[in-house]
């Protein structure tokens, strides 16, 4: 018998720089910080982490703090590709540069009418950036309306 997920809720990272992950997450993509928990927001024999979480779209949270990982240098070689949709790349593509941030990859059509943009955030993980055809705002709209 199958596991029943009900929905996707959040991702956690560990950061080496909470301040300037913020700063990353909130100030420079825009996401709304809507939780922060402290080492001593825990009960006694609790991980003693400090966690900030910020909402993507209208239901899921990125969370990313210190003290999540093993202490030390974050490794994010081979970390999963965090991808977020937006309405305009080449708008996005120049509040960029703007904000001094280089992209990794310019903006490309990927395919017809699909178009991303790669940067890495304080740690050196790979963000996607990505603009879908026919309004849709994620993988999941794209590739459920091409089968409709």
């Amino acid at each position: 018998m199958a596991i029943e997920i009900e929905n996707f809720s959040h991702v956690a990272m560990q950061v080496s720089n909470l301040d300037e992950s913020i700063a990353f997450y909130r100030d420079l993509l825009g996401l709304e910080m809507i939780m922060e928990t402290r080492p001593e927001d825990f009960p006694e024999g609790a991980p003693r982490v400090h966690v900030v979480g910020c909402l993507v779209g209208t239901n899921v949270v990125i969370e990313f703090g210190v003290g999540l990982g093993p202490p030390g240098p974050v490794k994010t070689e081979g970390s999963p590709v965090l991808a977020f949709g937006v309405r305009d790349i080449e708008e996005t593509h120049q509040a960029l540069l703007e904000a001094g941030v280089k992209p990794t990859m310019p903006p490309r059509e990927m395919m017809p009418g699909l178009f991303m943009l790669f940067i890495q955030d304080p740690d050196g993980r790979t963000i996607e950036l990505a603009q879908f055809p026919d309004g849709a705002l994620n993988n999941a709209e794209y590739n459920l309306g091409k089968k409709a």
